[in-house]
């Protein structure tokens, strides 16, 4: 059985970085009858200066994740070049898949491996997690833009593989590097779609959640703004870890003395699932998204999402799943929340069926086997 060694800045139990840990988490729990896999990663969650409890800092732990054992290395500092070949060595790796950009000790270090791997009959394959997007390239530009040509110049990416979540990720990952980059396309795997969706929906109210990292990226400003211009019948509640405490302090001075709007923190991935199915519907002003976890986790549940059109998830006014709508244009989003307030059980019951049929739907129609069999060949 092939060994595949995946690297990633953050990883469970850590929770805080977001979609990319759910999406290795849900790769492995879906996979590991069809491949081994070891983790090396932080010891730490993001933002975090305590590490995981009951775990050993740099060395192998045998861990259970959802009733998969799995080898995971913790490291409590920076690993040098010298110590990421040791350790993936040390698993007897086919395969080496790195996820993400921009780590020193998770993405430049095993990265510059790829040559020398390749050699000793190892593989490398890159995944960008979304990082690659023109909105997430456009945050911090100055220092984004030269550190990725200097990856090009070195030629670290002139002996490995793509990954990419879908046709737009692949047309980024070639822009930005070459368009002859050996891209594979797999799309990410989410948690399973329930069977059954729980309408709340009481007349004259909307009750409206935000799910996702508190960064600039996902317009949570934008959101607070919009919702405090809306009827009284509009309510928000925000989860999520802060990744920009600059950010949230302004989100903070936005909510001021709004009742209507409440941070609830962060939560756990086995809870995300539970708690959106408590809502009306998930609103997502987001300015980029590879996946969407918390998206589809609110289809997946039934609940429908008002989010923008820079996500992979499109037509949902078609599908009856929810409504994407112009981030650039509030009037026309506040008059929307308003009128939604308005809709009744039996109304809202459309919604409901819709979003939950577009995530079985999604779910039925991918088949992960394969397409991850021919990633990782």
């Amino acid at each position: 059985m092939k060994h595949i060694v995946i690297i990633n800045p953050y990883f469970f139990p850590g929770f805080k970085a977001g979609g990319p840990v759910q999406s290795i988490v849900n790769l492995i729990g879906s996979l590991n009858k069809e491949y081994n896999f070891s983790v090396i990663t932080s010891a730490y969650d993001l933002n975090e200066i305590t590490p995981y409890a009951n775990i050993k800092p740099d060395e192998w732990n045998e861990i259970n994740l959802n009733e998969i054992a799995l080898k995971c290395f913790y490291a409590s500092a920076n690993i040098s070049r010298v110590k990421m070949k040791e350790l993936i060595l040390e698993t007897a790796a086919d395969l080496v898949f790195i996820n993400g950009l921009y780590s020193h000790s998770f993405f430049w270090n095993p990265l510059s491996l790829a040559k020398q791997l390749k050699v000793l009959g190892i593989h490398t394959i890159l995944s960008p997690r979304g990082m690659l997007q023109q909105s997430n390239l456009a945050i911090k530009s100055f220092k984004k833009k030269p550190y990725l040509q200097l990856v090009k110049w070195l030629g670290f990416t002139n002996h490995i593989s793509w990954h990419a979540t879908d046709e737009q990720e692949l047309i980024d990952i070639k822009k930005n590097f070459s368009n002859n980059a050996k891209v594979n396309i797999a799309g990410n795997i989410p948690k399973q779609p329930w069977l059954f969706s729980v309408n709340n929906k009481s007349p004259h109210q909307l009750k409206l959640v935000f799910l996702s990292l508190i960064a600039e990226k996902k317009n949570l400003l934008k959101t607070i703004e919009l919702i405090k211009r809306c009827n009284n019948q509009v309510s928000l509640d925000i989860y999520g870890p802060i990744k920009d405490t600059g950010y949230w302090q302004q989100c903070l001075s936005a909510i001021d003395d709004e009742k209507r709007i409440q941070y609830k923190g962060a939560i756990i991935p086995n809870e995300v699932q539970n708690i959106l199915s408590t809502y009306d519907a998930m609103i997502l002003l987001t300015k980029g998204e590879n996946f969407g976890h918390a998206i589809f986790e609110s289809f997946s549940v039934g609940v429908p999402v008002i989010t923008s059109h820079f996500t992979p998830w499109s037509n949902l006014q078609q599908k009856s799943a929810g409504w994407n709508i112009d981030i650039d244009d509030p009037d026309s989003i506040m008059h929307l929340l308003n009128a939604l307030s308005d809709k009744n059980k039996e109304e809202w019951q459309a919604y409901n069926n819709g979003a939950l049929s577009l995530a079985q739907a999604y779910f039925q129609q991918q088949n992960f086997s394969e397409v991850y069999k021919a990633l990782f060949t």
